[in-house]
């Protein structure tokens, strides 16, 4: 847990961290509750690297499914959506 809080530090961690800091602090002026559970969230999201998603949740997938035909050229799959 250590080791996950310590590394892997990016623009967005620090820019959640950060943010979540600031709207504390004017929650704890202000004495806004509301407020105060926002930055309490943002906060925890950025010293835990967890996103609306999760860690990584929302990454796309780096295997593709594509044939290549005999000229070099992709077939196109398609998918029906309901």
């Amino acid at each position: 847990m250590k080791a996950s809080i310590i590394s892997g530090w990016n623009a967005m961690r620090i820019l959640r961290t950060v943010m979540g800091i600031v709207a504390l602090i004017f929650a704890f002026i202000d004495k806004d509750f509301l407020l105060g559970a926002a930055g309490g969230l943002l906060l925890g999201m950025g010293i835990m690297n967890i996103s609306c998603c999760g860690v990584s949740g929302c990454s796309v997938n780096s295997h593709s499914n594509r044939k290549v035909t005999k000229k070099g050229e992709e077939e196109i799959q398609y998918e029906e959506v309901v």
